[in-house]
């Protein structure tokens, strides 16, 4: 035999689904004597079709991983934006409660609700990690709601 037909062999074991060397040996027709079997050790064809097994797994769990990611990301994010949509309706209603609030006990409730919802929101949107400007536009709208419903 060849080294191009031992090594178009080894190839067709590597890739191939065979269990050994030997019933790979028999299903090919080849005599699985001493001097094949040393060839084969000499070559490397088990730890060769090791390595190249070990790539497949690899890649497939790389592939496994990166979409469970990915999924976990898009479930993320629709929670996230959900959990922003209602914060904005709450908070729209207590703007409208705030209006029509007739005690400081009503007032000081209601901004505790509102301090509250941006509380959440920055957390949602990560404000802390950044400037945290538009966590701060949002605490004076806030801030001259109360302001308002308290002169009326």
């Amino acid at each position: 035999m060849t080294k191009a037909e031992r090594e178009a062999l080894k190839a067709e074991f590597i890739a191939g689904d065979y269990r050994t060397i030997k019933e790979f040996a028999e299903k090919k027709g080849i005599a699985y004597t001493g001097n094949f079997r040393n060839d084969v050790a000499k070559e490397h064809w088990w730890e060769d079709k090791k390595a190249h097994n070990k790539r497949i797994q690899d890649t497939i769990v790389a592939k496994v991983e990166a979409k469970r990611v990915e999924d976990a990301l898009r479930d993320a994010t629709a929670r996230q934006n959900e959990t922003l949509k209602a914060t904005a309706l709450v908070r729209d209603k207590a703007l409208k409660l705030l209006g029509a609030a007739r005690s400081a006990k009503e007032v000081n409730a209601i901004a505790s609700a509102l301090y509250r919802i941006n509380e959440i929101e920055r957390g949602l949107l990560n404000y802390d990690k950044g400037s945290g400007e538009d966590a701060k536009s949002r605490l004076a709208e806030v801030i001259d709601a109360i302001k308002g419903a308290s002169k009326q």
